[in-house]
């Protein structure tokens, strides 16, 4: 990476492109702790709406990820999403990179973190 492109990414900006994986890999990482945590707590003998208490735990947990990558997409397609100011020297061009990069990002996070979601719904916790 050349020292003038290395100079405009910061975190800030890195959030823009990585945020809807980072999102993700948060929702992959959680819903597995919480589901060895559950089992091995015996929450799986609970009912909670004709389920047990792991399986409404984990879907609690997706639907917070789900709606916040859809927060963060709707946010980006209705331009709210602004590129910080102060953290990024960009042009118009670099702007548009940034925010064409951020929304297919976060719609592969989006995809990934429904298919990640779908053992959560479709198999028994705990074995």
């Amino acid at each position: 990476m050349s020292r003038a492109v290395s100079s405009r990414l910061k975190s800030r900006g890195l959030w823009r492109l990585c945020g809807g994986l980072i999102v993700w890999a948060s929702c992959f990482a959680m819903l597995y702790g919480a589901q060895a945590g559950g089992c091995s707590a015996g929450w799986d003998d609970s009912q909670v709406l004709g389920l047990n208490g792991v399986t409404v735990m984990l879907i609690a947990i997706w639907i917070v990820h789900l709606a916040w990558l859809a927060g963060r997409l709707r946010q980006e397609r209705q331009g709210k999403a602004r590129m910080p100011e102060g953290e990024l020297d960009t042009s118009p061009e670099d702007a548009a990179f940034f925010t064409g990069v951020g929304q297919v990002l976060s719609w592969v996070a989006l995809l990934a973190t429904v298919w990640t979601g779908f053992a959560v719904v479709l198999l028994p916790p705990c074995l």
